[in-house]
């Protein structure tokens, strides 16, 4: 038995057996939650847009806020996988099980096989890479290329790589697919500038004598140039009455403790110092130790310097916005394996372990935050609408934010309108619904159909239970965690 147990230890300590492991934890983590929320507005707008012929989601994401290359995936993904909740959110679990492999294998290259393991364990569990892993967006995309970009860099500024060029050309290829996916991915290439005058010693010249750098950025720029007018313009058009609220001191300490624990308890105070530890404690030790600075230094980088450029865009105009962030997550789980080992454990080797599993823990229970955070369900209240619908009946969401989801899941046959005093505009979300204004209900008095089912939000953000007319008599009423249903009989006039 004995030696059972050893074999299977040393057998999962080599390289195969163990990504094989982690594919396993990273899958089941973001598995078992996977439809306990239904389809919310976000996702209800990449199930609507990816729809579209490729060429005209190109033309389409134009006028929206975000690039168009997870649309693209998405619905080349859907046209072999299918359009099911499982399915949709599947490609998104695909990407992040790969970002937790690459993150192993990347921080094998940086570090030891000890921290790449920690490392990779963690962002299998970590509660927010789980969470947007869960999601129909592009968050997880964005932070399987940084992880990719990363590796790429890293392996085309070693000394034993051959054929070099070709690993900066796949780097600025990968860079460009990321800016293709979320504008923001752009404030990672600091973080590897960094990185690579590290391995140039700090000197300028030699990195601008570097023709594969050049090569792999001015390709990165190259492949996304066409693209920047529409950029500019996006950012344009988005200058006013922008709803992300302002920052304050708490912003990116909240950030943190949604990576530790999907939720507020570690923000502000605690958070600010684990940062600090996190970036300082390991950077110290690595410049003490002159091993290892310039691995540290990428990782404390790739985690901070997106949160602060991000940050101060917003003292302008609020851009910041937690989920923003999946792509430096990697860095954090990763940073926080390096802490770890930089404690001295020599005569106390309980320490490490006991460390390493309360931060598992943590994350464990941050996960199940991420679960009780899932109530959404806008599946049933569509389910309710579908069972019980008769010919003749009209359906109305009652705002923008529950009509993309609504239409996801109606099967009535019927085409859900949307109530909305003023013409579908040219731009945003409403770029999908600016050629379909046969669809605007301007006010629930223009209804002629003798019932009509409304769906809205429940509580504080129930928008139309005092817009509704007075002939208007409640037939059916039913909720589902934030979603509204309301069945009206309309009384014609005399």
């Amino acid at each position: 038995m004995k030696n059972t147990f050893k074999n299977t230890l040393n057998f999962m300590s080599k390289p195969a057996p163990f990504i094989g492991l982690l594919v396993v934890i990273s899958t089941f983590f973001r598995s078992i939650f996977l439809t306990k929320a239904d389809i919310w507005h976000d996702e209800g707008y990449s199930t609507m847009i990816i729809n579209y012929p490729l060429g005209e989601i190109i033309t389409r994401t134009i006028n929206d806020v975000h690039p168009p290359f997870y649309y693209l995936i998405l619905s080349i993904w859907q046209s072999v996988f299918g359009a099911s909740v499982i399915s949709l959110r599947g490609f998104s679990v695909v990407c992040g099980v790969l970002t937790v492999v690459l993150l192993y294998l990347l921080m094998r290259k940086l570090f030891n096989e000890k921290i790449a393991k920690v490392a990779a364990i963690f962002a299998a569990i970590g509660p927010f890479l789980v969470r947007y892993s869960d999601e129909a967006r592009m968050y997880a995309l964005a932070a399987l290329l940084a992880v990719t970009a990363t590796y790429l860099l890293v392996t085309a500024l070693s000394k034993t790589t051959k054929r070099r060029y070709l690993w900066w050309a796949a780097y600025g290829v990968i860079v460009a697919l990321g800016l293709y996916t979320q504008y923001f991915f752009i404030f990672i290439i600091p973080a590897h500038i960094i990185y690579t005058l590290g391995t140039k010693k700090w000197k300028i010249t030699d990195l601008l004598k570097d023709r594969g750098w050049w090569l792999g950025n001015l390709l990165a720029a190259g492949l996304f140039l066409p693209w920047l007018p529409v950029m500019i313009a996006q950012t344009t058009r988005v200058q006013g009455g922008f709803w992300i609220p302002p920052i304050n001191l708490g912003t990116i300490p909240n950030t943190i403790s949604q990576f530790i624990y999907f939720g507020n308890e570690f923000a502000t105070i605690f958070g600010y110092s684990l940062i600090a530890a996190m970036v300082i404690i390991p950077v110290l030790y690595a410049r003490k130790t002159k091993k290892q600075l310039n691995q540290t230094l990428l990782l404390a980088t790739w985690l901070t310097l997106p949160m602060i450029f991000v940050a101060a865009l917003s003292l302008g105009r609020p851009v910041y916005i937690d989920r923003y962030f999946t792509y430096s997550a990697p860095a954090f789980y990763a940073l926080l394996a390096v802490l770890i080992y930089t404690i001295n454990t020599k005569r106390h080797t309980w320490i490490r372990p006991s460390i390493i599993a309360t931060v598992m823990a943590i994350f464990a229970v941050g996960t199940l935050n991420v679960a009780s955070a899932a109530t959404h369900k806008m599946g049933e209240a569509a389910d309710f609408v579908n069972r019980n619908f008769q010919q003749g009946d009209m359906i109305v969401s009652a705002e923008l934010y529950t009509f993309f989801d609504l239409s996801y899941y109606n099967q009535t046959g019927a085409q859900v309108n949307l109530l909305s005093s003023k013409p579908f505009g040219k731009y945003g979300e409403m770029s999908l619904l600016h050629d379909k204004q046969h669809l605007r209900v301007a006010n629930f008095e223009d209804i002629t159909a003798k019932r009509v089912w409304v769906v809205g939000k429940t509580g504080e953000h129930d928008y139309f239970s005092e817009k509704i007319p007075g002939n208007w008599t409640p037939e059916e009423q039913f909720e589902a965690g934030d979603s509204a249903v309301r069945l009206y009989k309309v009384a014609q006039p005399l």
